[in-house]
């Protein structure tokens, strides 16, 4: 549901038709990529009230709610494993220097 709303946020940005379910199934990897880049550029990690780039709203929101999918159980293990493979454990920990190991398939 998360990346179906993502994908409506940024059609709605680009002026684009909102993606159907199948497609918005592939926007996680799209979003994880542009959360990558996003740190990449700017050191940190986007934020839902950041202004540092047009799209900085959406991609913290995002990360906000893969977050909170993490800890309560909601979100799928290969989701957390390649945010954890792509940020490392700062995604989640909040924490630069990595904080806690990220938890193992479950």
């Amino acid at each position: 549901m998360e990346d179906a709303q993502m994908a409506q946020g940024l059609a709605r940005q680009s002026g684009a038709a909102a993606p159907g379910r199948e497609e918005a199934a592939l926007l996680f990897g799209t979003a994880l990529e542009r959360v990558r880049v996003f740190h990449s550029l700017h050191g940190r990690l986007p934020e839902p009230a950041g202004a540092g780039e047009q799209d900085e709203p959406i991609l913290g929101a995002w990360l906000d709610h893969q977050r909170h999918r993490r800890a309560t159980d909601g979100l799928p293990p290969w989701k957390d494993n390649e945010l954890t493979r792509a940020l490392g454990s700062m995604w989640w920990s909040g924490e630069e220097d990595g904080g806690t190991r990220p938890l193992p398939f479950h």
